[in-house]
């Protein structure tokens, strides 16, 4: 497979005694719409931090485009930052500049570009977004679905090389998360910018992504592309989670076997698999030694060995 955009390797953060982030590897391909999978607490934000800079890894590296994000220099690290983008929520807007002013402020913040060109560029991804009709309102005049569309708009205003989306459908109703997701794999396909999608949700990000890591307590457990990841799903928690899935049909009735007691804390999790305490495949070792990532086909790899061993395929 290519070159990733981004690749984590063997990264480790900790905050004090806490590990946050377990010996994470993943890899960011351009062109496609990748999404973490993961409960609040799992460390999806600080993962994120790696990417934008805000954090350093205290073992492993994080690498964009095979060069290593710590050892950019203020020159290279401008340009870095106009190539990652960064989704922020609503409350990210002005509220006192209008739409286009909103859009226009990161191209003039970081760019040199001319007052036409920004005008163009700005025009052309207001218009990408559909918000042509309310240009020069503002946003607490529009509602929660085109302000989210106002966000988007200024995270490609740079034609960014990747866009880091952090729960962009997060408060909206079930409508208007329909619409965000359709505007984002219409977007992608025209923009063609690489998509970090964020989610603790498997039922919207079903719909649009080419690969999918799901994540518990700062560890990658499975990670591979989405349809072999839903159709041959190899770990026990994401076994669970793809069966939490609602099913529109009122006469189904679950049989599939729902983890044990509750999620450990964040501040103290368990050694080796986190995940064992509430697996009923767990073995002694599981708690003893951490899993690593190894193959289970293709570019499907799992962090269990008890289910690859035991041919669970």
């Amino acid at each position: 497979m290519e070159t990733p955009l981004i690749e984590f390797k063997n990264v480790t953060k900790r905050f004090g005694s806490r590990t946050i982030l377990d010996q994470v590897n993943l890899k960011i391909y351009e062109g496609q719409i990748s999404t973490i999978i993961g409960k609040s607490g799992t460390g999806k934000s600080v993962l994120l931090k790696h990417i934008i800079g805000l954090l350093s890894p205290d073992e492993g590296s994080v690498l964009f485009r095979e060069n290593p994000i710590g050892s950019l220099k203020k020159s290279e690290w401008d340009a870095y930052r106009v190539q990652v983008s960064y989704m922020f929520q609503n409350n990210a807007l002005f509220d006192s500049m209008t739409v286009y002013d909103n859009v226009a402020l990161p191209l003039q913040q970081t760019t040199n570009l001319s007052k036409t060109e920004i005008e163009r560029r700005v025009m052309a991804r207001i218009e990408q977004t559909e918000l042509t009709e309310v240009a020069y309102k503002y946003p607490s005049e529009l509602s929660g679905g085109m302000q989210q569309r106002i966000v988007i708009a200024m995270a490609l205003a740079c034609d960014p090389a990747l866009l880091i989306m952090d729960e962009p459908t997060t408060g909206l109703d079930v409508t208007t998360q329909a619409k965000i997701i359709d505007l984002v794999e219409d977007l992608q396909e025209k923009v063609r910018a690489s998509i970090l999608y964020i989610t603790h949700d498997l039922a919207t990000c079903k719909y649009i992504c080419d690969r999918i890591a799901i994540m518990y307590l700062g560890q990658i457990l499975e990670i591979g592309p989405l349809d072999e990841v839903f159709d041959h799903p190899v770990h026990p928690y994401t076994i669970s989670l793809l069966a939490a899935v609602p099913v529109p049909d009122p006469k189904f009735r679950r049989t599939d076997t729902i983890p044990k007691g509750e999620i450990p804390s964040a501040i103290d999790p368990p050694a080796g698999c986190r995940f064992h305490p509430r697996c009923s495949y767990a073995i002694p070792g599981c708690s003893v030694k951490m899993p690593v990532l190894e193959k289970a086909a293709g570019d499907h790899w799992v962090a269990c060995p008890v289910r690859l061993n035991a041919g669970s395929r």
